[in-house]
């Protein structure tokens, strides 16, 4: 399962938003996927990465494309 965070950098002051991967041994393995200066900017960076690993919203939109061609 992927999840996704904002995390504080404190080396280089700035929020990471991480990609947090299952490995084979049960550990998460994290992977910086954007840098931001602001919070609101990461917070919005890790809602958007979160929201296209929702399958319930894509298929509302799917079934919406599809009534519409129609």
């Amino acid at each position: 399962m992927i999840k996704y965070t904002v995390e504080w950098h404190d080396k280089a002051e700035r929020w990471d938003v991480v990609r947090w991967t299952e490995t084979v041994e049960g550990v998460y393995a994290g992977t910086t996927v954007d840098r931001c200066a602001i919070l609101e900017d990461a917070e919005e960076i890790c809602a958007y990465h979160t929201d296209m690993m929702n399958p319930a919203l894509w298929a509302e939109v799917e079934s919406k494309f599809d009534r519409e061609m129609a």
